[in-house]
């Protein structure tokens, strides 16, 4: 087979037709068989490039055949036992109006839908939906650095962490950088209060996160363990407005996205109406 793949390829390369070019009305090369499917050459026009040298050429091409007679086997195989019992025109339709709709329906949301939500609107939907998201565990506001013992210019870090005020904040940020192990220093940020407190170890967890404002720090032989708390809500308490900001705003988006669609479907349909362009007819 391999010998009859190079034979097809060089004759094809020194023959007058170029391996992805034919003459106009020259019949057809087949390259390939496999039960009731052939394989052409002008089939891989475009997949062969040009100008490159025989032996090269040669390879390629029985790269493609082989492929090809791969896929093809398999296709025959998924025909002979599959294809009885599986209505493909009708997948291919519905697959079909499902790619249509979804492309019109994308066109619409481009076309003439506001993404933006501003704060008004997220204000209004967190006082109507807030009962729905009732935090499983307890979230904060809240800095927290874990330092390698040992750490260099740790009497600056100190001062800075007691100050912790905008610019201190800075400081420890470009210090955690190079030197700290964990560190989560964005005042603005929530954060549900595991993925803080599994970064010190069960026998230093000897403090309440019941109130806010807890300042605590802890050392063991490794590393030292510095935390604030800005704000805390409970667990079984609606959560902050800005915790779910990223779901709220996708819900909102979502809904004007159902609503556009829905709006379309029933200016068309009174539109049509009108025109008598639907006809229903009597059972």
């Amino acid at each position: 087979m391999k010998i009859y793949f190079c034979l097809v390829g060089c004759l094809l390369i020194f023959s007058s037709c170029t391996l992805v070019q034919m003459d106009e009305g020259a019949s057809r090369k087949a390259l390939a068989t496999v039960y009731n499917k052939t394989l052409y050459l002008d089939e891989l026009e475009g997949l062969l490039p040009k100008g490159q040298e025989t032996a090269d050429s040669i390879l390629m091409l029985n790269a493609l055949i082989d492929s090809w007679v791969r896929d093809a086997l398999i296709m025959h195989e998924a025909e002979k036992k599959i294809s009885q019992n599986l209505n493909i025109d009708k997948l291919v339709k519905d697959y079909r109006a499902t790619l249509l709709l979804h492309n019109y329906e994308q066109f619409l949301i481009e076309t003439k839908m506001d993404t933006n939500v501003n704060h008004v609107e997220l204000e209004r939907f967190y006082k109507e939906n807030q009962g729905f998201y009732q935090l499983k565990e307890p979230v904060m506001r809240a800095l927290f650095m874990k330092i390698p013992n040992g750490s260099p210019r740790m009497e600056e870090v100190e001062k800075w962490w007691k100050a912790a005020s905008g610019t201190d904040i800075l400081k420890l940020i470009e210090y955690n950088d190079k030197n700290g192990e964990v560190y989560m220093l964005n005042e603005d940020n929530w954060y549900e209060s595991d993925r803080i407190m599994k970064h010190i170890p069960d026998s230093l967890r000897n403090f309440s996160l019941e109130l806010e404002n807890t300042v605590v720090k802890r050392e063991d032989a490794l590393y030292m363990y510095y935390l604030r708390v800005l704000e805390l809500v409970k667990d079984n308490e609606p959560p902050p407005l800005d915790y779910i900001e990223e779901k709220a705003k996708k819900l909102i988006i979502q809904k004007r996205k159902n609503e556009l669609i829905e709006n379309e479907k029933n200016r068309l349909y009174q539109e049509n109406k009108n025109q008598s362009n639907i006809k229903i007819y009597s059972k």
